[in-house]
């Protein structure tokens, strides 16, 4: 855990007692400071709850928020008026990371689908090649859970677009761009601001940094073009990534195809996010080669969980919108796509150039009546109406089938009307996977 001399014997508010809130205490603590917490669902059984009226607002060196605590959209929370009424600095706990930590290398990752494997992807490089790194932000880990590392340490930050509404200090060596598509607007209040809230992570720079764009679509081609000196891929002259293979000036210098958690299109965009890195620190190509094919996706991002005779199982719980799905149905054929939860803006109408791929769609959640109607005359599809139902549906129509068939979780979704969040469907998927496996085998 980090601890720093330098918020000894300050003040300090820190409102959301979440997993990361409760991890800013400790380490706040720890270091000898005095903290006041809040959190809205009054539960005071993990910390000591002090009222906002109660907190010595004058005295504070700053209010530190949580990532879900809105700081602007759709309205500032209540302690975020009080803190500018009093002129208290207000940011989250990755800029206590940078304050207690000034002298390590930043690597910042951003974007609104892939940044939780390319940054674990560029972590499993760099440790790879023998550098000391630690990994945390958006990907789970609060980053003051992490290690300390001083000079020669590299710090890897998955940054979610509430993280970059409030990061302020410039400590980043390295930012990320991978892409943006519509995603969290009701949080952000328009698109526009969500994109800004996305740029903010080439505004929090160190002098001399280095910016890298990976996204194609026109927002982050947009943002390249009022970023100056960045590294934009689409555009590289040298680099690029096509088929599982790396090439520089059109000679191929790494194949990593064999590695079944880095094909696809989408997969593109991390391996050039962190082939830029890896050419920076200088690592080789038989080395950087050797990580790509020693690399494993991540729980619920097109994570293969099963297998019985011609019938692949995939959870990619984690795609909880159309251009997160849209990896997924690009990918694989004669799809049984188990799709649905609580909509996102556009819903799945800019899936339609995937469907055929797709043989069936089994429909979830509360999501619904609205894909019935996308779907209509376009694929054949059940309600299913819950997880359990759709993977049982799914498995006995897929044994009638003479070709391969990919059983695909790809909810392009919120999980919200029926999960606590994406971790815990993918967990249902895998368990329902792994008992309908275990029943068919217990028959043969």
């Amino acid at each position: 855990m980090i601890q720093s001399k330098k918020f000894k014997s300050k003040k300090y508010a820190v409102v959301g007692l979440g997993r990361s809130g409760l991890t800013t205490l400790k380490c706040l603590e720890k270091s000898g400071a005095k903290t006041y917490a809040w959190d809205d669902s009054g539960d005071g059984s993990t910390h000591p709850l002090t009222s906002m009226n109660d907190i010595p607002w004058s005295q504070l060196e700053a209010l530190i928020l949580s990532p879900g605590i809105p700081l602007s959209h759709p309205k500032p929370h209540p302690t975020v008026l009080k803190a500018k009424e009093h002129n208290v600095p207000i940011f989250g706990d990755i800029d206590l990371l940078m304050q207690a930590q000034p002298k390590a290398t930043y690597i910042g990752i951003t974007g609104t689908n892939g940044k939780s494997t390319a940054s674990s992807l560029i972590h499993h490089i760099l440790r790879h090649a023998g550098f000391k790194t630690e990994i945390g932000g958006n990907i789970g880990i609060p980053c003051l859970a992490l290690n300390s590392l001083e000079k020669e340490g590299i710090y890897i930050l998955e940054l979610s677009s509430y993280q970059l509404d409030l990061l302020h200090e410039k400590c980043l060596d390295f930012s990320i761009l991978l892409n943006i598509t519509p995603d969290h607007i009701d949080r952000h209040g328009s698109l526009e601001n969500y994109c800004l809230s996305k740029k903010r992570i080439f505004d929090q720079q160190r002098e001399g940094g280095t910016k890298i764009i990976t996204g194609s679509d026109k927002y982050s081609q947009e943002i390249a073009k009022s970023s100056p000196g960045a590294i934009n891929t689409p555009h590289h002259k040298k680099l690029s990534v096509r088929n599982g293979k790396i090439f520089a000036s059109d000679k191929e210098i790494c194949n990593f195809s064999r590695n079944f958690s880095l094909q696809g299109e989408h997969n593109e965009q991390n391996v050039m996010a962190a082939v830029c890195i890896a050419a920076h620190f200088q690592i080789d190509n038989c080395t950087l080669e050797e990580a790509l094919l020693s690399f494993s996706s991540l729980p619920h991002r097109q994570e293969k969980v099963g297998e019985y005779k011609h019938i692949d199982f995939v959870n990619d719980s984690k795609a909880t919108n159309a251009d997160a799905t849209a990896g997924a149905l690009n990918r694989f054929k004669n799809i049984f796509w188990i799709v649905g939860g609580r909509a996102k803006d556009g819903g799945i109408h800019a899936l339609a150039t995937y469907f055929k791929n797709i043989n069936h769609a089994f429909l979830i959640g509360e999501s619904t009546p609205q894909f019935k109607d996308d779907l209509q005359g376009k694929i054949p599809f059940t309600e299913s109406f819950d997880l359990e139902n759709a993977v049982s549906q799914a498995f006995k129509n897929a044994l009638t089938s003479k070709e391969p068939v990919t059983i695909l979780l790809s909810p392009s979704c919120s999980s919200f009307d029926q999960f606590k969040n994406f971790e815990v469907r993918g967990e249902a998927f895998r368990k329902t996977v792994l008992t309908i496996i275990k029943r068919q085998e217990e028959i043969v």
